[in-house]
């Protein structure tokens, strides 16, 4: 089946939550909390982004993988003034399709949607103390640029230079 991903509608934002809960469930119960549940529902999400921000990717009609591709960032990168970032946050691929490639091809649909955007720069946030995420990033070619707390969540911080990047990359 082919991978497809787009904006969601105002309807699948519960579609885009249950996703979401069900990998943070996994993840608290291997010990890896990520994010807050009570963070996760659909009221939850849409205080916090615009519903133009959240994506979903499809394998035929069933929901395989989520994120969220915003423009600003001031909670995780409060001393980026300028627009030349987009900002990928909840990437998450339901546990029936992992292992198969999903999150890099959801990378891979923010860096064209960065540059389609203008953008120099793909930024992301990761829980610092998850060295399997941090590693996941680094091989996808993010640089590390440092740490930053956010309440009691201390955070590693990612950016894609996407100007060094060939049209194929």
């Amino acid at each position: 089946m082919k991978l497809h991903i787009r904006r969601i509608e105002a309807e699948e934002i519960s579609l885009f939550s249950e996703l979401l809960l069900g990998v943070a469930s996994w993840l608290e119960a291997k010990g890896q909390p990520l994010w807050a549940q009570d963070m996760l529902s659909p009221e939850a999400l849409l205080r916090r982004n615009r519903l133009n921000e959240f994506y979903l990717a499809f394998l035929g009609e069933q929901p395989a993988a989520c994120m969220v591709l915003q423009e600003q960032d001031e909670d995780f990168w409060p001393n980026d003034t300028g627009t030349d970032a987009l900002y990928l946050h909840k990437l998450a691929v339901h546990r029936m399709f992992a292992g198969q490639g999903l999150s890099q091809s959801l990378i891979e649909y923010a860096k064209e949607e960065a540059k389609a955007r203008g953008k120099r720069f793909l930024k992301l946030d990761t829980a610092a103390k998850n060295e399997k995420l941090n590693r996941l990033y680094q091989s996808y070619g993010f640089s590390y640029s440092g740490i930053v707390m956010y309440g009691v969540f201390e955070a590693s911080l990612y950016q894609l230079d996407l100007t060094f990047l060939s049209p194929l990359s």
